[in-house]
């Protein structure tokens, strides 16, 4: 009787050391996921339809970027933005679309539940599901010659969900490539790290709690030549503002029997970085227009009040702040009012009219 008691006790005490336990540890990823953002299918992985569009910009002070880690990390790159579409400089619009649809390669088969990533020069198949996001190949260029690759099996670039400090490997893996001649891939590894949390500058604008991923991938290839390639990313994130990077680092090193090896270094911003998270509508006041655009020393806004309501704009600019706001005498029916730019700095700014309880907002370029 005794030691059933004694036991019943002790059993009793271990079930409620155990909930206990329990309810810490759940507590401990809660104030964990509290601080820093949790990855996860919803804002992470790409879908048929998205598109963005990356600028690749001056790297100078890109590579003091990838070398910062932390949960109190702070990236700031304060190189110019230069959109200018040159040698060098270019714009890529990034359309995600089916797999199959995109494989245009007569010797490679990708899968066929995957998504391809497509723009002018590139393009990168992936799979999806909800416990991660999965890279199968593309296009690669080795010794001036382009080539299509496929992995033997998908390599990890992020598992959901995700926390800081979260890292994968992908088991070593072999692949195909095709070029002029078929050739063969192995001693593949890869491994994608959830390394840092912080701030991000960039010009004109600051994203805080940006996740950062970094994924390194390693193969031997043989193809009439033989070689390596190693890829290194830094993808930046806003995950609360887009599921597209918001800045990126990448850097490549293919080694070739036929010469010295093509070392590159990139850096790259979403172009609509300024934009991202500010709303645009256009069918809630009627016929809402903002132009000259871009502008210069003063520009127009029209727009049809049709009930004689109170009207107001204000200028946002690219950090949501309200820089310049007004009450418009109200008129009925097409209504133009005239707005100088004086003490506006050239930028992007966004115009927002209100008329009674609708709201509409323009994007608006200064050139001063």
């Amino acid at each position: 009787m005794l030691n059933i008691t004694i036991f019943g006790i002790q059993s009793f005490n271990c079930l409620r050391m155990k909930k206990l336990y329990f309810s810490l540890f759940t507590l401990l990823v809660a104030m964990g996921s509290a601080q820093n953002p949790l990855l996860t299918f919803a804002n992470h992985a790409p879908v048929v339809g998205d598109s963005y569009t990356r600028t690749q910009v001056d790297s100078t002070g890109a590579a003091a970027l990838a070398t910062i880690t932390g949960s109190t990390s702070v990236w700031t790159f304060t190189t110019p933005i230069t959109r200018t579409v040159t040698a060098g400089w270019y714009n890529a619009v990034n359309t995600y679309s089916p797999g199959t649809a995109a494989n245009t390669s007569t010797a490679l088969t990708y899968p066929a539940a995957s998504i391809a990533k497509v723009n002018t020069s590139d393009k990168s198949f992936y799979t999806t599901s909800s416990s991660g996001l999965e890279f199968w190949g593309g296009k690669i260029t080795i010794a001036t010659v382009a080539a299509d690759f496929l992995l033997s099996t998908g390599v990890t670039h992020a598992v959901y969900p995700m926390v800081y400090g979260g890292s994968a490997t992908t088991p070593a893996f072999t692949g195909t490539i095709a070029s002029f001649v078929m050739g063969s891939i192995s001693n593949g590894s890869a491994v994608v790290t959830y390394d840092g949390v912080g701030v991000l500058n960039l010009p004109g604008r600051s994203f805080g709690n940006v996740v950062r991923l970094k994924t390194r991938t390693y193969f031997d290839y043989v193809a009439g030549v033989t070689g390596s390639v190693t890829f290194e990313n830094y993808d930046y994130y806003s995950l609360s503002n887009s599921k597209h990077p918001i800045f990126s680092v990448a850097a490549s090193t293919i080694t070739s029997s036929f010469g010295p090896p093509s070392i590159q270094f990139f850096a790259y911003v979403n172009a609509d970085y300024l934009a991202i998270s500010v709303e645009e509508v256009s069918k809630e006041v009627s016929a809402f227009k903002v132009f000259p655009n871009p502008a210069q020393s003063d520009f127009k806004i029209s727009f049809i009040n049709e009930n004689n309501l109170p009207a107001s704009y204000e200028i946002i600019n690219a950090l949501g702040q309200t820089i310049k706001s007004e009450k418009l005498i109200s008129q009925k029916g097409k209504s133009e009012y005239y707005i100088e730019t004086e003490g506006l700095h050239s930028g992007i700014y966004f115009v927002k009219t209100t008329v009674g309880t609708k709201s509409s907002v323009k994007k608006l370029t200064i050139n001063n």
